[in-house]
């Protein structure tokens, strides 16, 4: 992830957000916020979390339903 974010050119901010929304683990958000204060941290949680949420109800429906 840190890979891809770094070739799409975002911030290591941004990138500590989206990583903690992807995996759902708001104790990484709380680090990097006690970091930097910066708020594309946070703005990275929230844009990853409900996306993540959804696709992995998603890929369970799947796995049950095979």
């Amino acid at each position: 992830m840190v890979l891809i974010a770094k070739a799409l050119g975002q911030s290591r901010e941004r990138t500590m957000g989206l990583l903690s929304g992807y995996v759902g683990n708001p104790a990484i958000t709380a680090y990097a916020n006690s970091r930097v204060t910066d708020s594309r941290v946070n703005n990275g949680y929230s844009t990853l979390f409900a996306l993540a949420i959804l696709v992995k109800i998603v890929c369970i429906q799947l796995i049950v339903g095979l």
